[in-house]
């Protein structure tokens, strides 16, 4: 992916619409539709339903794909409300929360 996707993407403040990576739009599109779902159905219940659904993770390789330098690894961490890239502890924290 060259720098210049990541760059267009950055300036609209969304990482949700990068080229050559429809696989993981796809992905979460059909998570958060099954997690809609699943609430509807069991709703009812009282089953509650959640999903967590990420932006890039910077500690795993599909980062480093996404962002291979520093300097791209820093713009997406500054197009997120913390300021910093997401890690892997912080998902199961918010798992386990």
């Amino acid at each position: 992916m060259s720098s210049l996707a990541i760059r267009a993407e950055l300036t609209e403040g969304s990482l949700r619409h990068l080229l050559k990576r429809a696989h993981v739009s796809a992905a979460k599109a059909g998570v958060d539709m099954l997690t809609k779902s699943l609430a509807l159905e069991w709703g009812a219940e009282e089953i509650r339903v959640n999903s967590l659904v990420t932006g890039p993770i910077a500690d795993n390789e599909g980062f480093y794909r996404l962002a291979p330098n520093k300097a791209l690894q820093q713009r997406v961490a500054q197009s997120v409300p913390l300021q910093r890239n997401c890690q892997c502890q912080d998902i199961a924290n918010a798992a386990l929360f």
